[in-house]
């Protein structure tokens, strides 16, 4: 098999049946993984070596977590976004002396990291959002866009398809090209809690700003529909 820029994405999903995969790589093949809404108990079984990055979102992170992935001495990018990692187990990471990106984000509203995006003021309670982006190759990039939808309210883009509750987009003048969204699909168009959305884009700049179209409603009342502006730097993958 061939890895497009040299570099394989594997989505780990622990909901999946049990069983074993086997994907033969060609030799130098950089493996990028994400985790999202599992655990980590896969990360026992990789070799120190066999990663680059890894990104845990809404996964549970433990101490005896955090031993295992100061263990994967390859990795040069570690993101862990919502997963209640305690600042005694953030120590443990010193041990990855390898790392050139660390991000550890929180979507709680009572503490952590706040978010780094520009909110309507009348979505403020209702929306937040964190953007993180990476250069893949020359001109292709991968973004991860957090999206926390407040107690009490769901989300949907009045505007977007049936079953996609928010739509995307970036400015034409910025020379950015979206080219593939994966966000959740709902069968009634409403988004709760919190997601990460995954966008391939393609674009040479330096800075990436995304906008975020979508309405807040309670079951009994909507806020107006609002456009989120998520900005962020894109930073080289190692």
């Amino acid at each position: 098999m061939t890895v497009p820029g040299g570099r394989l994405d594997i989505e780990w999903d622990s909901g999946s049946a049990a069983g074993d995969a086997v994907v033969d790589l060609p030799a130098g093949a950089r493996l990028s993984l994400m985790i999202a809404r599992g655990n980590t108990d896969v990360l026992a079984a990789v070799a120190p070596d066999a990663l680059d990055s890894l990104l845990l979102f809404d996964t549970p992170v433990s101490a005896p977590d955090v031993a295992t992935i100061a263990q994967l001495t390859g990795l040069s990018a570690l993101m862990l976004f919502d997963t209640g990692i305690g600042a005694d187990a953030i120590a443990q990471l010193s041990q990855l002396t390898g790392l050139q990106q660390l991000s550890i984000e929180s979507m709680n509203p009572d503490g952590g990291t706040p978010p780094d995006a520009a909110v309507g003021a009348e979505a403020s309670e209702a929306i937040t959002t964190v953007l993180q982006a990476e250069r893949r190759a020359r001109d292709r990039v991968s973004a991860y866009l957090t999206v926390r939808i407040g107690d009490g309210y769901h989300l949907y883009a009045p505007d977007a398809a049936a079953e996609q509750p928010l739509t995307i987009s970036t400015d034409t003048e910025s020379g950015w090209e979206i080219t593939k969204v994966v966000a959740p699909a709902t069968s009634d168009g409403h988004l709760t809690g919190t997601t990460l959305l995954a966008i391939e884009l393609t674009g040479t700049a330096n800075a990436l700003t995304l906008h975020l179209r979508a309405q807040a409603c309670r079951p009994d009342s909507c806020l107006p529909p609002t456009t989120l502006h998520a900005h962020t730097e894109v930073h080289a993958a190692h």
